[in-house]
C-alpha cells in the first residue's frame, strides 16, 4: 500500500512539472507583449493623448481603482516608440519620469516636456526633427539619442550642464553640408560630455569640439576627416580619450595610421573597435619619445654649429679677407691713340711718357682695329708740325713711318 501511494505522488509530481512549463512561457509572452509596444502602419498618425501614455507605462502596473493621472504621477519609464506619433504632448502629470523612448515615431519638432524636470534618458532617434529645441527645463537630462533626423546645428544645451552623452549620428543634412555646433552649447557641455557620437556627418575637423574637456569616447566614423595635425591638435585637449572610433575617414588610409593614433592620446585603450595592448602603448610611447629627443638633439647641434661660426667672425682678431673682383679688361688700342690725342690738344704732349710711345710702335697694336677705326689714328699725327703729310694708308698696312717723326719732336 505504501508502495502504491508513493509511486501516485511521485507521478503526480511530474505532472505537476510538466504542466508549470506551459505557465510559465504564458507569463513569458504576457510579459513582452506588456513592454512591446504597438506599431502603426506607416503613414497614420497617433495622437499621444494621455491615456494612450497610460497603455505605455512598461513594468508600473496600475493599481485597482486608480486613475490614470495618478498612475503617470508616480511613473518613471514611458515606452512610446513606433506608434507614429508625430506630437510630443499628455506628459503633463509624468513628474517623476526619468526615461522616455519616443523612437522611431514621426515627432517633427521636441516640444511638451515642461513637466518632465526630472527626465535624465530620452530617445528622440529616426524621427522628422529639424531643429534641437525645448529642452531648456531638462537640468538632470544625461543622455541624449537624436540619431537619424534632419538636425543641422547642435544647440539648445545650455542648460543641461549634466549631459555625458550626445548621440546624434547620420543626420539627413542637405547635400554638401557638415553638421555645425554652437559654441555656447559646447561650453554649456563641456564639464560632463564624456561620449560624443557624430558618426555621417561631413565632418572635415573635429577642432570645433575642443572645448569638451572631458571627452572619453569619440565616435567619429564615416565623415571626411583628413588632417593628422587637426587631430592631434584636438587630442590634446582631451586628456582623458579613451575609445577613439575613426573608421572609414580619409586619414584610416594614411601611412602608419594606427601608431600615430594611438601616441597622441596617452590614455587610449580601443581604436576603431581594436583594443590597445599595454605593450603596443608602451612600444609607441618609446618610440615617440626616442624620436623626439633625436630631432631635439639634431636641432641644438645645428644651433650650436651656427652659434660658433658667428662667434668665430665676431671675435677673430684677422681681419676679413679683401673682397676680390674680376679684372678690368685691356684697354683697346684706339683708346690709348685718342688719351694721347688729348693730351696733345690741351698742351701737354711734352708730358707722354716714352713707354708709351714705344708701345704704340707695335704693328700688332694696329692690327686689331678696323679700318674705319684706323682713319682716326692721323689726328695724332695731325697735331705735330712734323707729321702733317702722313698718308693713313701706310698705317693701315702695318706700316708706321709717322711714329719716328712723333718720337723725335718729344725727345
Amino acid at each position: 500500500m505504501r508502495r502504491l501511494l508513493l509511486s501516485w505522488f511521485l507521478a503526480g509530481k511530474q505532472t505537476f512539472e510538466v504542466a508549470l512549463v506551459p505557465c510559465a512561457l504564458v507569463v513569458c509572452i504576457r510579459l513582452l507583449k506588456a513592454r512591446t509596444s504597438i506599431i502603426y502602419p506607416s503613414g497614420n498618425m497617433a495622437r499621444m493623448t494621455v491615456e494612450m501614455v497610460g497603455r505605455c507605462t512598461g513594468h508600473t502596473r496600475r493599481k485597482r481603482g486608480e486613475s490614470t493621472e495618478s498612475l503617470l504621477q508616480r511613473v518613471t519609464h514611458l515606452y512610446c516608440s513606433e506608434r507614429g506619433i508625430s506630437r510630443i504632448e499628455g506628459l503633463g502629470s509624468c513628474h517623476s519620469l526619468s526615461v522616455l523612448y519616443l523612437y522611431s515615431n514621426a515627432i517633427s519638432r521636441i516640444h511638451g516636456l515642461t513637466s518632465c524636470s526630472n527626465l535624465t534618458h530620452l530617445y528622440l532617434q529616426n524621427n522628422h526633427i529639424s531643429r534641437l529645441e525645448g529642452l531648456n527645463t531638462l537640468h538632470r537630462l544625461s543622455k541624449l539619442y537624436l540619431n537619424d533626423n534632419a538636425i543641422s546645428v547642435v544647440e539648445g544645451l545650455e542648460e543641461c550642464a549634466q549631459l555625458t552623452e550626445l548621440h546624434i549620428a547620420n543626420q539627413r543634412l542637405p547635400e554638401g553640408e557638415k553638421l555645425l555646433f554652437d559654441q555656447r552649447s559646447l561650453q554649456a557641455t563641456a564639464a560632463s560630455l564624456a561620449l560624443l557620437n557624430v558618426s555621417g556627418n561631413n565632418l572635415d575637423s573635429l577642432h570645433d569640439l575642443s572645448p569638451l574637456k572631458k571627452m572619453v569616447t569619440i565616435v567619429a566614423s564615416d565623415n571626411a576627416l583628413s588632417s593628422m595635425k587637426d587631430l592631434a591638435s584636438t587630442f590634446s585637449h582631451w586628456g582623458g580619450i579613451e575609445r577613439v572610433e575613426l573608421s572609414r575617414n580619409p586619414l584610416c588610409s594614411k601611412h602608419k595610421y594606427r601608431d600615430r593614433v594611438i601616441t597622441m592620446a596617452a590614455g587610449i585603450c580601443m581604436l576603431d573597435g581594436r583594443e590597445v595592448s599595454d605593450t603596443e602603448r608602451l612600444f609607441l610611447a618609446s618610440w615617440k619619445a626616442t624620436r623626439k629627443a633625436r630631432r631635439k638633439a639634431l636641432h641644438q647641434h645645428k644651433v650650436q654649429q651656427g652659434l660658433q661660426s658667428s662667434a668665430h667672425y665676431v671675435l677673430s682678431s684677422d681681419p676679413p679677407p679683401p673682397m676680390t673682383m674680376p679684372a678690368l679688361p685691356a684697354r683697346s688700342p684706339l683708346r690709348q691713340w685718342r688719351k694721347i690725342h688729348q693730351q696733345m690738344r690741351g698742351g701737354a704732349g711734352q708730358h707722354i711718357s716714352l713707354p708709351t710711345i714705344v708701345h704704340l710702335q707695335q704693328p700688332s697694336a694696329f692690327a686689331e682695329c678696323s679700318p674705319h677705326h684706323l682713319q682716326q689714328v692721323p689726328v695724332v699725327a695731325h697735331s705735330l708740325q712734323d707729321a702733317r703729310h702722313t698718308d693713313t694708308n701706310d698705317i693701315g698696312h702695318g706700316s708706321l713711318p709717322v711714329l719716328p717723326k712723333i718720337l723725335q719732336s718729344i725727345t
